[in-house]
């Protein structure tokens, strides 16, 4: 195992992936859109740091911890086994949307009257919070003094990338959604719709884990009319799947924008905490906006018929620890509690982790386990 992360981690450092809406010629294809560059230094095998995991006790069945900087693994546990994704699934809904051109700049959510389908909160949502935790914008932000203002400028592409997909890649065995199942998202009888900036849905979906969020944007007619939203969504899902295939991920199999279990039970996105480790780099190199998206302390959203609905952070330290770069939740039955969080510990030590297969509350422990076992390591020397 430890060879196999390793030999990955070569391809992991960060920078070494560019993705563009324009095929980009190489050697191998002419029609891919993905470049893959070697690193000038390529990463080796630490000296002094063991797996900082191995006697750290943990709930998560599977972790890993990669210097963001270098690509080396610092600590795994059976890093490279496919787990659920849960919401960790809205890591790759939000990069296919971005990704893809823009066919309108706005998305219609459609919101349950009671209340709101989110796998990583209970009871769903909060109740409106006061008026000194909920200004009356909509975006409801982490103190100044709390985390620094950062300002990222995203161009959209212009045409949809052109990715190929590997042959011969492993798939975790999910049984296929049949033509019928349209969303795997809970729906109630009914609904209220409200038209939010693209920026406001990135956010919600990926702040406050809302399912609804990412199946208005999986239906959304990114690449131009389809003929209806089924159509929309079938072709959104398969550009999320070569988008991770182009990334270079091995287990990622994704067949919902939010990762729901169908029945509480069944999966409908995979992946391995490796595979998710990977992604997350590249997303703070290239993507940063969806990065920031996933640090607001929550959502307030004013509603059609005057009601008001604040969507928390399903993380308490995405926004309460400024040395938090990304964080992505997720929960489901079949998943149990997951966790992607990157963070900078100093200039020169950054890290993301991933944990997976622990519970709602373990993975926050587990995570502040780990992170407190590498501050101790950095004062050590050792990484």
């Amino acid at each position: 195992m430890a060879c196999t992360l390793l030999a990955a981690a070569a391809s992991f450092a960060l920078g070494t992936l560019i993705l563009s809406g324009e095929p980009r010629a190489s050697s191998q294809s002419a029609s891919t859109s993905l470049a893959l560059t070697e690193p000038n230094n390529a990463p080796t095998t630490p000296q002094t740091l063991r797996n900082i995991l191995e006697d750290l006790p943990l709930e998560a069945q599977a972790a890993v911890v990669v210097n963001a900087t270098t690509g080396e693994v610092l600590g795994e546990k059976n890093a490279m086994d496919p787990r659920p994704l849960a919401s960790l699934t809205k890591i790759f809904t939000a990069l296919a949307a971005a990704r893809g051109p823009f066919a309108q700049s706005h998305i219609t959510v459609r919101f349950p009257l009671e209340h709101t389908a989110s796998e990583d909160t209970s009871p769903p949502y909060a109740d409106q919070p006061s008026a000194a935790s909920a200004p009356e914008d909509l975006t409801v932000t982490a103190p100044a003094e709390a985390r620094p203002a950062t300002t990222t400028t995203q161009t959209a592409s212009t045409t949809p990338p052109v990715l190929q997909t590997p042959e011969g890649l492993p798939r975790y065995n999910i049984p296929s959604l049949s033509a019928e199942i349209r969303s795997v998202s809970r729906r109630a009888p009914q609904e209220m719709s409200l038209t939010l900036p693209w920026e406001r849905a990135l956010a919600l979906m990926m702040s406050a884990s809302s399912n609804e969020t990412a199946d208005a944007i999986a239906s959304a007619p990114w690449y131009g009319k389809a003929a209806s939203p089924e159509a929309a969504r079938a072709r959104f899902m398969e550009s999320m799947n070569q988008l991770a295939r182009a990334l270079g991920t091995q287990s990622v199999t994704l067949q919902s924008p939010s990762g729901l279990d169908i029945d509480d039970a069944i999966p409908t996105a995979v992946g391995s905490p490796y595979d998710i480790a990977s992604v997350v780099g590249f997303i703070l190199t290239h993507e940063p906006h969806i990065a920031q998206a996933t640090l607001e302390q929550g959502i307030s959203l004013q509603f059609p018929d005057g009601s008001r609905r604040y969507f928390p952070n399903t993380n308490p330290l995405a926004w309460k620890d400024a040395r938090v770069l990304f964080s992505k939740t997720g929960f489901t039955t079949s998943a149990g509690g997951n966790l992607a969080l990157a963070v900078e510990l100093s200039p020169r030590h950054r890290a993301i982790i991933v944990v997976m297969g622990s519970s709602r509350e373990g993975r926050i422990t587990d995570m502040q386990r780990i992170v407190e076992k590498l501050v101790r390591e950095m004062r050590l020397g050792n990484w």
